[in-house]
């Protein structure tokens, strides 16, 4: 069964704001949960983050969660889907 991509978009605006959450971001094995194992982001510094950096970071972070604003979602594949 296809899921609507305005179900797709929910679920992955819950996940954002779970990783917004102080607890969430403390807890490893819940953390690298959202994260596939070859994660990477890129800081607006270039500065390249791996999955087990971000976790060993955010472990130890004083962390005031942001608002999330103009939160899109767009599928580029069936199973892809772009957020920003």
């Amino acid at each position: 069964m296809m899921t609507d991509h305005r179900e797709i978009a929910a679920r992955l605006l819950r996940n954002e704001q779970s990783l917004l959450d102080p607890a969430v971001r403390r807890d490893r094995k819940r953390l690298l949960a959202f994260l596939a194992d070859d994660f990477i982001e890129f800081g607006s510094s270039g500065r390249v983050w791996t999955r087990n950096l971000i976790a060993s970071r955010l472990a130890a972070e004083d962390f005031q969660p942001p608002a999330i604003e103009d939160f899109h979602s767009t599928m580029l594949a069936p199973d892809i889907a772009l957020v920003t």
